[in-house]
Parts: C-alpha cells; structure tokens; sequence
C-alpha cells in the first residue's frame, strides 16, 4: 500500500488495479469513499471500487467492438473491461512527495486486443484538490476509454440520499434493460435533470430509475462542465477531458445507495470509443468544505 499525504487529503492506493483504497479529508476526520476490507479485494469485488478500469469503462454490449472480441463478464456483454482489468497488478514505476505512479504491460491478444500495450495511473494531490492521469501507449491503434471507479460517500450518514448533486449536462443516455447505452436524450425537465441541484433521494425515487435501482446513466457534459455533489458540510466537484461521466447510484452493491461512483468516461457506444496507439486523459476532484 502507497500513501500520499498532505495537510488536506490522506490517499491509500495499492497495486491491485492500481486503486485508491481510501480518500480521507483530514481537517473532518472524514473518510470519503467505499473502502474494501483487504487491498487484495480489489481483485474480486464486483463493484471494481476504487479500480482503474481499462482497456474499456462501462458496458460493451455484446462484448464486441468492432472486429474485437472481448470477455463477457455481465451475460453476454462485457463490463469495465472483464475481470482482467481488476485482476491486473500494477507496478509502481516512479513516487514523490506529492505523486506517485503505476504501470502494467499488457501484451497482445490479452484483454482480446491484439496489441502490446502500456497502461499508467498517476495520481497526485495538490492543495484540496485529487489529479488522477490515466494513460495507455501501444504498438497499434486500439480502443481505450480509462476511467476511475472511485465510490464516494461525503456524509456520515449510511447512505448517499440526503447527497445534493448537480451535473453541468443538458443530455442524458438511457440505457435498456441490460443497463447497455441505448439512446441518447434531453434531460432538461425530465426526472433526470440534474442541471440544477438536487437532493438524490429525490431523483433516485423516480420509476423511470426503478429497473436501474437508481442512477446508473452517463451525462453529457457542456463543454468545460462539471460534476458537484455536497453533503454534511463538504462539497466535491469533479471535471475532466472526458464527454461524459457515468452517475451510478450503487444500487447494486452490498449496501444499496450507500456510496456514488463519479466515472468520467467517453458516450458509451461502440460506434464512439476511441481507436488510437495513445491515450490520455485528465481527471480532478476537488473538495471545499465549511
């Protein structure tokens, strides 16, 4: 395990999957995000919490994009790469006072992509604020959309539904029963309109989410858009490179509702994930409190 620390911000990070393990805001004494019991459960847990998830984020349906196969994880579709993405063990390549970075080598035809492949998280802190750098070079164009699955929880409280959230997003994907993209649609007015503040017990109640078990829908962001979730006198706003964040409610795991996974990730079709030898891309969280 790997601890960055400041006079704001304590992370735990640890090689399996390249997790944060914990966030923990030490003025509060409050520690923010869904924490497994042991680092080596980032390997097995269904959530992928804390994981760096690659080559793909979210559900390819079908397990197939392009002329690639890939692992069905999820039924017949394949979820946040297959389990090969949370069972990966990263080395740490390089750390600093403030930063500090893992690797992992992929060669071709693992993960069903057939190129050698380089994939970084860096993470770093700066004042209030988490930077995350998510990075993959290869031998040849493949596709690559990173994402961090980081759960979080702001309050003391068991669940997330007195959480305020607002995202910077006038569109919305919705998903079909399998939970896979299908189609993308205006959120203004609409129960999922989050583009003023809302409290998520509030959004989360509509029937709309009742299949879903609440939010598990990515939003595209205007341009420059962010994220803001606030509760029990903290507030967190995230922003990244990415088109989109996927806003899922958790209410699959263990204890429903109980934490929310900000992923900032491309639109979720096959038809829009990048092909390319090199990969980046930039994720902030910041957090402000009373």
């Amino acid at each position: 395990m790997e601890k960055l620390e400041n006079q704001y911000i304590c992370l735990e990070s640890c090689p399996q999957a390249a997790a944060v393990h914990s966030l923990r805001i030490i003025p509060l004494g409050r520690t923010v995000t869904l924490v497994l019991a042991r680092q080596e459960d980032h390997a097995d847990d269904p959530s992928y919490s804390g994981n760096t998830v690659f080559p793909l984020a979210g559900r390819i349906r079908g397990s197939r994009i392009g002329s690639f196969a890939l692992e069905a994880n999820d039924g017949p579709n394949c979820l946040h790469g297959g389990t090969s993405s949370r069972q990966a063990c990263f080395s740490l390549s390089s750390r600093s006072s403030d930063s500090l970075t893992w690797t992992v080598r992929r060669e071709a035809g693992e993960d069903g992509l057939p190129a050698a492949r380089t994939y970084t998280t860096r993470y770093a802190l700066d004042g209030k604020r988490l930077l995350i750098d998510l990075m993959m070079d290869s031998d040849r164009a493949v596709p690559c959309d990173m994402t961090s699955h980081i759960y979080f929880n702001l309050s003391r409280e068991s669940d997330i539904l007195n959480h305020v959230i607002q995202a910077d997003s006038s569109r919305i994907v919705v998903n079909d029963s399998s939970h896979c993209a299908f189609a993308v649609r205006k959120s203004a007015g609409t129960d999922y309109d989050i583009s003023r503040p809302r409290r998520l017990a509030d959004v989360t109640s509509s029937p709309l989410l009742s299949f879903s078990r609440g939010l598990n829908n990515a939003y595209i962001l205007d341009e420059g858009g962010a994220v803001r979730l606030s509760a029990g006198g903290l507030r967190l706003t995230g922003r990244s490179d990415s088109r989109a964040v996927v806003l899922y409610t958790g209410g699959y795991l263990e204890h429903p509702m109980s934490h929310i996974a900000i992923e900032f990730e491309d639109l979720p079709f096959s038809s829009t994930r990048q092909m390319t030898d090199r990969f980046r891309r930039h994720i902030e969280f910041s957090f402000d409190w009373d």
